[in-house]
């Protein structure tokens, strides 16, 4: 799933709704031109490159804050060994080179990556879009998920899908822009 995390703000105490919706959105890559990526000066573009040493440590920080403790708990996200065990393990669905992150002076500010689950490839999955609260309102999370997008589409992926929460407007509307279509609303109940 993608989230958008400036309703967090870094505080563990943000409440998740009782009642929500869980939106899927959809983008067909073979209808849209994807503008350029244009990254905010001082900044840089990182792959996965299959480290397995510091970079799931650096992904797993990025999400903790960002999403906060409480949200990584109840997703089950202990330490960095989550993104190797449920994500990077998988050789089929897990695209090295669809992995992101975006840096400046060392510091880890955004990530991102797409996952594959049918066996044909023709619909990605823009997944664990996030930026640092530092470094928000900037367009990183827009250089992501075009990033990301512009992977699919160059590999021969045909539609890039997406889930998140109806609470999380920040996210909804930058997706909307980029083109991306809800396509389904679940109802959820806490």
């Amino acid at each position: 799933m993608a989230f958008d995390l400036s309703v967090l703000e870094n505080q563990d105490e943000f409440q998740i709704p009782t009642t929500y919706k869980v939106l899927t959105l959809e983008l067909n890559l073979q209808e849209i031109d994807l503008p350029k990526v244009e990254l905010p000066m001082y900044y840089e573009i990182w792959n996965w490159e299959g480290d397995l040493q510091p970079l799931p440590n650096k992904w797993y920080k990025l999400i903790r804050s960002c999403f906060g403790s409480k949200f990584c708990q109840l997703k089950g996200i202990d330490d960095d060994s989550y993104l190797l065990k449920k994500y990077v393990t998988d050789t089929n669905c897990f695209d090295p080179e669809s992995f992101y992150f975006i840096t400046t002076r060392s510091e880890f500010c955004a990530t991102g990556f797409g996952w594959y689950d049918d066996e044909e490839k023709k619909i990605g999955k823009l997944h664990w879009l996030a930026v640092d609260s530092k470094h928000r309102n900037i367009g990183l999370g827009k250089c992501v998920v075009l990033l990301i997008c512009q992977k699919m589409k160059n590999t021969g992926i045909e539609k890039c899908i997406l889930k998140t929460e109806s609470f999380r407007t920040n996210a909804i509307s930058l997706y909307e822009k980029i083109g991306f279509k809800i396509i389904n609303e679940e109802e959820v109940n806490n």
